[in-house]
């Protein structure tokens, strides 16, 4: 059952700033220590959080984005991240990053058991940027609100 509202693209984004701002990145350690080198970690970590969030752009969030959850960070940093990592992903200028991982990244991150709040907030998202999703992507993310 599809439980989200309709709202505009705008309204949906920071709707996902909202309901993630609780979560924080600020170690960023390796899922597996032994899946990462020192230095790309070192190098995953300035790209990510030398900027604000909301500044962060598709270059930055590029190897964070194939690498989160499995590699480095965790579930909630992988929250930190997902407002601004959604928002790009549906930019006009954005061709790095596939929004066809999403569904890799967010099953790795356990979000089918996420709080019903954010769940809904990823579903409404999709939603709002229905033209601008593949559409099996935009049906994977709709699930997502129960």
């Amino acid at each position: 059952m599809n439980n989200c509202v309709v709202v505009s693209l705008a309204q949906a984004i920071e709707n996902l700033y909202r309901i993630f701002a609780t979560y924080e990145a600020d170690d960023l350690s390796p899922a597996n220590p032994r899946s990462m080198d020192a230095p790309k970690l070192k190098d995953v970590r300035a790209a990510v959080l030398a900027k604000p969030l909301r500044a962060l752009d598709a270059e930055d969030l590029l190897d964070y984005y194939y690498l989160a959850v499995d590699h480095i960070g965790d579930a909630d940093d992988l929250r930190h991240f997902l407002p601004r990592l959604l928002e790009v992903i549906v930019s006009p200028d954005d061709k790095l990053l596939a929004a066809e991982h999403l569904p890799t990244l967010l099953a790795s991150a356990g979000a089918a058991t996420w709080p019903a709040a954010e769940r809904l907030a990823i579903a409404t998202f999709a939603q709002a940027a229905a033209r601008l999703l593949p559409p099996e992507i935009r049906s994977h993310l709709l699930k997502m609100s129960g």
